[in-house]
């Protein structure tokens, strides 16, 4: 607890607590281990251990006037249950929110009444302009929309850092369509959204067209480790030739395409870059990154390369990555 006699710690600005196992936590919320951050902190970090390593999950007693202070709050939690929202309902002035579910299948139907609410009245985090889900896992996305971000500005979704081929992704396929639906009906609504990451995951042609066709004001899109055919581009190439009021993310900057396997073809993205430069609706395209997961590129690569960059109007760069990263 805090006494009347100033601790070394209470100008904190930035705190990072991990536990990574069980901790006692006392019967007495007033004697809260989490009682002793300072007021002043207003970068939080916390990691609480794997839900396999505790008996109990032990009630969070961080107080509000903590909670309301915070702009930067990074959760690292897989544990079940409402907890973590329970949480974040405070957290009225945290401008960059970071969640990691740490690759666990979670289950909120312990604290029925409180999800309910919830589930009716949505979470507001009515600052937050940088949100960050990571390490997630397919029912975690049944929940996202629940996440009411009137002020968001970027997204950055990961839903893991350790697979290196499209065998060894977790199927998403159904709960990934019903996400892509839910994540579009979520950012359509918020005009303040520009960039988009999408990590780890493989994709459908239809949840690519659906990114590519329905979000108009994004300006940066990311697609890092993201395994999908891409003839898709070819297909949205084709609807720009014969569509001409129908261009892909016509907001679009700066297109990035990252870790992609070593086979994926730069024909059509050279395709769908000089037919959209060509139309000359919407937003000028400004920069296109392309890396590989490895040291070796399409057949194609040097060839589509020295065409991008011939004459073109837009700052184009390949590179090749060793290993992923989250």
């Amino acid at each position: 607890m805090k006494t009347g006699r100033p601790r070394p710690w209470d100008t904190v600005k930035s705190l990072k607590l991990s536990f990574p196992r069980e901790w006692n936590e006392p019967a007495s919320p007033s004697e809260s281990i989490f009682l002793h951050i300072p007021s002043s902190v207003t970068t939080f970090h916390l990691l609480l251990p794997d839900y396999s390593d505790v008996s109990t999950h032990p009630n969070l007693t961080i107080s509000e006037n903590i909670l309301t202070n915070l702009t930067t709050f990074t959760l690292d939690c897989n544990w079940s249950g409402t907890k973590m929202w329970k949480v974040l309902q405070l957290c009225k002035n945290v401008e960059t929110l970071t969640l990691d579910y740490g690759f666990s299948e979670i289950s909120y139907h312990e604290d029925g009444p409180y999800l309910l609410e919830v589930c009716n009245t949505g979470l507001l985090l009515p600052k937050v302009h940088t949100l960050r889900l990571h390490h997630m896992r397919p029912n975690v996305l049944d929940f996202i929309h629940l996440l009411k971000t009137p002020m968001l500005v970027e997204l950055d979704i990961s839903f893991s850092n350790f697979a290196r081929s499209p065998t060894h992704y977790v199927d998403l396929a159904d709960a990934l369509d019903n996400f892509c639906i839910s994540l579009v009906a979520l950012v359509t609504g918020i005009r303040t959204l520009r960039k988009l990451r999408i990590h780890a995951v493989k994709m459908s042609k239809y949840q690519i067209r659906l990114i590519f066709t329905t979000i108009s004001h994004l300006t940066q899109l990311t697609l890092d480790n993201v395994w999908f055919d891409g003839s898709v581009i070819d297909d949205l190439s084709y609807d720009m030739v014969n569509e001409t009021l129908r261009i892909p993310l016509p907001s679009l900057r700066v297109f990035e395409l990252l870790s992609l396997p070593v086979d994926f073809p730069l024909q059509p993205l050279k395709r769908f870059i000089e037919d959209r430069q060509l139309i000359s609706l919407g937003d000028p395209l400004e920069k296109v990154v392309v890396t590989y997961q490895e040291y070796e590129s399409a057949t194609d690569s040097e060839e589509t390369i020295s065409a991008l960059e011939k004459g073109r109007p837009v700052e184009f760069s390949v590179g090749f990555v060793k290993s992923d990263s989250g």
